[in-house]
């Protein structure tokens, strides 16, 4: 349980670096630390990815007013997007105008 807690502490933390500057040349700063950090839990790396790019897609589509389509394609033509959850959730909600305190209850 305290793993997990942990866990749940430190995402947050990219969550909010994501949500106060969601410039490209920050969000993929946050997502390689983010990777760094997630580096020997390799379940919890490949979830995180697949519902950060996921989430990330469905946005673009849901919300194509916030100009999220043109920054998934940005990102995803990176060569360094890895694409975890925390950040594009805290990329997303401050792109859509969510405040920090309720992006975090979002995630």
């Amino acid at each position: 349980f305290e793993m997990l807690q942990l866990q749940a502490a430190s995402s947050l933390t990219f969550l909010a670096a994501a949500h106060a500057d969601p410039s490209l040349s920050n969000i993929l700063s946050v997502d390689a630390t983010c990777e760094a950090s997630l580096v020997s839990n390799h379940v919890a790396h490949k979830a995180s990815v697949a519902q950060g790019k996921g989430f990330l897609a469905a946005a673009a589509i849901t919300y194509p007013e916030y100009g999220l389509k043109n920054i998934k394609m940005q990102l995803f033509g990176s060569p360094t997007f890895v694409g975890h959850q925390a950040v594009v959730v805290g990329l997303v909600c401050s792109v859509l105008g969510l405040e920090l305190k309720d992006s975090k209850r979002l995630f």
